[in-house]
C-alpha cells in the first residue's frame, strides 16, 4: 500500500456531519482539535478528543518504554451520528517511528490544538459507509412517534444545510403569517416527548431531571421559566447533545 506525505486535519462542521474515510497509509503531520477536556487521564495515558456536530474521536496514545520499535495499534472511535452503530478505526504505528504529542496552542474558549507526528502510520477504518446525502435531498425521520419527511436547503452564504422547516411544521411556509410552518414549541432542553404540542397539557410542577418523564408543557413561574430545577445548561449541545430532538446527523443551530 503506497505511502502518502502530506497533512491531515480533523474538521467539523455545526449542522449537518459526515465522515467518509479510506483505508490508506498516510505518512504527515497530524492536527487534531481539543474541544472537550479529557478527564482522568494519569500515567503514560494522553487523551485528545475532537468533537462537534454528530462526529466525535477518541485518540488514544499510550507511551511506554520500548513503544516505538514495536508495532502497536493506536485506536480511534468515530461516532457518526447514527444511534449505537459506533465504527473503530485503528491506526497501526510502524516499528522505529517517533509519536511525539505536544500541545501547541488554543483556539477559541476551550479548543486546543495538538501536533503528532506520525512519520508512518496505517489508517484501515472497517464497514464505514461512505455518505450519500446531498444538501437538498430530503430527510426522512421519526418525529412524535410517526414518520415526517423533510427537505432540506444549503444556505449559501454560510455553507450550512438546514431543514426546510420548524419541526413540527406541516409546511413550508408561504409567508411570514403562515401559521402552518410555526411548528411546536419546545421547552429548554426538553426532547421530543410531546410537550412542545400546541395543544399540549399543561403542569407547574418543575422537573428535577433532564426527562421529566410526562406530555406535559411546564409552567415555570420565574425568569428564566426553565421547566428544570436545577436549571442545566448542558442540553441540546451539538449532535450527540442530550435530549437533540433532531434527526440523526441534525443539530439545533446556535444561531439563526
Amino acid at each position: 500500500m503506497p505511502k502518502n506525505k502530506g497533512q491531515v486535519m480533523l474538521l467539523t462542521v455545526m449542522l449537518l456531519s459526515g465522515a467518509i474515510l479510506a483505508s490508506t497509509s498516510l505518512a504527515g503531520l497530524l492536527i487534531i482539535y481539543q474541544l472537550r477536556q479529557a478527564t482522568d487521564v494519569k500515567g503514560s495515558m494522553q487523551a485528545v478528543f475532537a468533537a462537534d456536530s454528530g462526529i466525535e474521536w477518541a485518540f488514544y496514545n499510550e507511551t511506554r518504554p520500548g513503544a516505538e520499535q514495536q508495532l502497536y495499534p493506536k485506536i480511534i472511535t468515530l461516532t457518526n451520528g447514527l444511534p449505537g452503530s459506533p465504527v473503530k478505526v485503528t491506526i497501526t504505528k510502524i516499528p522505529g517511528d517517533p509519536l511525539p504529542l505536544k500541545a501547541i496552542g488554543q483556539s477559541g474558549r476551550s479548543a486546543r490544538a495538538f501536533q503528532a507526528n506520525l512519520p508512518s502510520y496505517n489508517l484501515s477504518p472497517p464497514n464505514l459507509p461512505p455518505s450519500s446525502f446531498s444538501c437538498g435531498d430530503s430527510v426522512t425521520f421519526t418525529y412524535k412517534g410517526s414518520s415526517v419527511t423533510y427537505g432540506t436547503v444549503l444556505n449559501a452564504t454560510t455553507g450550512k444545510c438546514w431543514m426546510d422547516r420548524n419541526l413540527g411544521a406541516s409546511q413550508v411556509a408561504t409567508s411570514s403569517t403562515d401559521s402552518a410552518a410555526y411548528g411546536d414549541l419546545f421547552q429548554w432542553g426538553r426532547l421530543d416527548d410531546s410537550h412542545q404540542t400546541r395543544t399540549s397539557a399543561t403542569t407547574s410542577n418543575l422537573s428535577s431531571s433532564n426527562n421529566p418523564g410526562h406530555s406535559n408543557f411546564i409552567l415555570a413561574p420565574n425568569s428564566p421559566y426553565n421547566g428544570r430545577s436545577p436549571q442545566n445548561d448542558n442540553l441540546w449541545q451539538g449532535v450527540t447533545g442530550t435530549n437533540n430532538p433532531c434527526p440523526s446527523g441534525w443539530r439545533i443551530p446556535t444561531d439563526t
